[in-house]
């Protein structure tokens, strides 16, 4: 049974389905480049095994996981063109390429002729009708968890996209593959802690600190110039000072919020996530530490609501120790 690949985004610099869509449209196809890793490298032999059966006038479809929304779509391909050695190819046809990418250089680039939505619940269940088919090691990468998924059918999208890569590799899955879930981190032998030193390809790292999401601050999340969100903001100057070189470790320091609510946690995370995929960095290289300002240390739900007096709820017991003439306070 062949292999298929599963390619992950996440809609970060644009919106990627409907852009692609778009060009579909309007040309008949579009290119999708991809993302790579600098660990990752191009799977030829894979890649020269889809052009065969394309080829061969077979029906090649290629997944889509989007790592934001936890969505899987489909897409049919048409072509593929990748770089010799680890050079990069700009784009095969910029007018079938969305701006946002087309004049840039990758080191492949998939053209497909319709994407479609395969899941909209986040489930990923159309995925658990496949089984992982890992290339050899060190073929597309160095993963020490190679072997607890190789021949195992994908349990669920969280599953697949724990796995921070770029590219996943799957087979229509058999009744004799095993259908337990891993869980990286799980166990001592699977821990998300690195236990050995490691070399990065950077001499720079990225501290930020006191973001305040949230009212007070309140970073845009749009994409479009000049009001862009935090995440690209920073992607963007550090590409002027260091071109695509990733930041060797990304330290980020409280506060995060400015109320500790949910929604602005979010935010931060979306800040996080953004990072994380454009620059495809292990979790190992992030070292986050909360502020006073990410603990909410009494009742908060609003402008309207927030008193300054207001009794403190969620401090210690011996922080609600007050006198007949003390005035219950807010601590921030």
């Amino acid at each position: 049974m062949p292999t298929t690949i599963a390619l992950r985004f996440r809609d970060l610099a644009g919106p990627t389905i409907p852009s692609h869509r778009e060009a579909i449209a309007e040309k008949g196809s579009a290119w999708w480049a991809w993302w790579s890793k600098p660990d990752e490298k191009v799977p030829r032999d894979l890649l020269a095994q889809l052009v065969g059966q394309l080829e061969r006038s077979e029906d090649v479809w290629l997944f889509f996981v989007d790592s934001g929304h936890k969505l899987v779509y489909r897409a049919r391909l048409k072509s593929i063109r990748y770089a010799p050695g680890d050079s990069r190819l700009p784009s095969p046809d910029r007018e079938r390429t969305p701006a946002y990418y087309k004049d840039q250089e990758y080191h492949v680039w998939f053209e497909f002729s319709a994407i479609e939505d395969l899941e909209t619940d986040g489930s990923g269940e159309q995925l658990t009708n496949y089984s992982y088919d890992e290339l050899p090691q060190s073929t597309f990468d160095e993963d020490p968890y190679r072997e607890d998924f190789h021949g195992k059918r994908v349990f669920d999208i969280s599953e697949l996209l724990g796995r921070h890569r770029t590219m996943y590799f799957l087979r229509p899955a058999q009744d004799s593959d095993p259908a337990h879930k891993v869980t990286l981190g799980a166990s001592e032998r699977n821990t998300p802690f690195l236990t050995r030193a490691i070399e990065v390809p950077s001499d720079y790292i990225l501290h930020l600190s006191d973001l305040h999401f949230g009212s007070h601050h309140a970073f845009p999340v749009t994409t479009d110039p000049p009001h862009r969100n935090l995440a690209i903001q920073v992607i963007d100057d550090l590409t002027s000072l260091y071109g695509e070189k990733p930041p060797g470790a990304v330290i980020l320091s409280g506060d995060f919020t400015w109320l500790g609510t949910a929604a602005e946690f979010e935010a931060a995370a979306t800040l996080v996530d953004g990072l994380q995929s454009v620059y495809k960095l292990h979790p190992s290289r992030f070292v986050i530490c909360p502020g006073n300002h990410d603990i909410q240390w009494a009742q908060a739900n609003g402008a309207d609501t927030y008193s300054p007096t207001a009794p403190v709820t969620r401090a210690k017991r011996k922080r609600k120790r007050t006198t007949a003439s003390s005035q219950p306070r807010r601590f921030s």
